[in-house]
């Protein structure tokens, strides 16, 4: 393990699938859409190109946001290596995706980034 970096619980370190808020965003808003296929094996890219309505994504979907990462939680994506840090957004909109899968937002008083997850 790297020098500076300590073992902890997930939970510890990190909120699962944490609430986001989307209060502030009207029904009309444009939010960036991520379904299982936009996020790339192994590389940790996402395409962040497909776009829906806040209202079609407001209910039955995980919401995330830059700096979070966000992973496959079914098999066989899980298997393939389906996870990948949420890159800078152009809005501070929260965004959506599927709930097959899960997303980390680390713990603001753990010191880790989303990358260290």
């Amino acid at each position: 393990m790297p020098q500076g970096w300590a073992w902890a619980r997930l939970g510890r370190a990190a909120a699962i699938n944490p609430e986001t808020v989307f209060e502030d965003v009207s029904a009309d808003t444009e939010l960036t859409f991520v379904p299982m296929a936009a996020v790339a094996e192994e590389t940790g890219r996402i395409d962040l190109r497909l776009r829906r309505p806040a209202r079609e994504v407001a209910k039955g979907y995980v919401r995330f946001q830059e700096g979070d990462v966000i992973f496959a939680k079914i098999t066989p994506c899980m298997e393939n290596g389906k996870a990948a840090p949420v890159p800078p957004l152009t809005k501070r909109f929260a965004r959506a995706q599927p709930s097959s899968m899960c997303c980390d937002r680390s713990s603001r008083n753990s010191g880790i980034s989303g990358i260290g997850l």
